[in-house]
């Protein structure tokens, strides 16, 4: 498992010939999938579309870089609708704040939980300000089917607060 924000800024080489081809610019996630779609490597502008490698094309993301077969793995993002989709909504979920169905606020989304072998999402890292960061740590709330992605919001069930709580350390772990 490694953190989403782990990815930005990771050169990405090319296992053909070893040249670095390009530079991870951001992650493209699909709410309604639940998983990294694909990596941003140059971002649109008035006289370029945006340029991505697929995730299904990346061999290895490692903690110094990113592993993939060739520079052929550099594609239009427009060539893919269900990216172009993602993009277009800003289809992120850092910032979101998270709330149960009973009406608490658990936090806001500082970052995501990503397997690398597969691409799935499979926790959120929350904040609650940087003090109570400090003093308790932050928590991680494990993806499940009980939780809503919403426009700009999470929502999951109430008792699983208390699960967070009581499995806080084992989730941390997860993280090494």
């Amino acid at each position: 498992m490694i953190k989403g924000s782990h990815i930005d800024n990771l050169p990405i080489f090319d296992k053909i010939n070893g040249n670095k081809i390009a530079l991870a610019k951001g992650k493209i996630f699909s709410k309604e999938s639940n998983e990294l779609l694909a990596i941003l490597v140059s971002e649109k502008s008035y006289f370029k579309d945006a340029k991505i490698i697929r995730f299904e094309n990346i061999n290895k993301i490692g903690r110094d870089f990113i592993y993939v077969e060739n520079s052929n793995v550099i594609e239009n993002a427009k060539d893919y609708p269900e990216i172009m989709e993602a993009i277009d909504e800003n289809d992120n979920v850092i910032g979101e704040e998270v709330l149960t169905e009973d009406g608490e606020s658990l936090g806001i989304v500082l970052d995501v939980v990503i397997d690398e072998l597969s691409g799935e999402v499979k926790g959120f890292i929350l904040t609650d300000g940087l003090i109570e960061d400090i003093v308790n740590g932050r928590n991680i709330i494990p993806y499940a089917d009980n939780i809503k992605l919403g426009e700009n919001s999470i929502v999951i069930e109430g008792k699983i607060t208390d699960n967070i709580v009581k499995n806080k350390e084992d989730y941390n772990n997860l993280l090494g």
